[in-house]
């Protein structure tokens, strides 16, 4: 059995990437509506990551070149109702 081609790995490996930069997110969606993320950061530096984080998983998709992959995490990953 010939060994498996690199592509499946790649897309596995940016599903993962992709998964939990949109878990990273989820999170600072949630210290923001709790108020939580005045006790960790300014003002300033909360938007900052916030940008960061948006170009971040805005890459992972581009590096996808498939948004499904992206896509699939999103719905892989868990919600707060979840729990």
């Amino acid at each position: 059995m010939p060994p498996e081609t690199p592509a499946p790995q790649l897309a596995a490996m940016v599903g993962k990437w992709c998964e939990l930069a949109l878990k990273r997110r989820a999170h600072f969606v949630d210290l923001y509506d709790s108020g939580r993320w005045r006790h960790y950061y300014t003002e300033p530096e909360f938007v900052a990551e916030l940008r960061k984080l948006t170009q971040m998983i805005e890459r992972w998709k581009a590096i996808a070149g498939d948004a499904a992959l992206c896509d699939g995490a999103a719905r892989r990953a868990p919600t707060r109702d979840a729990a």
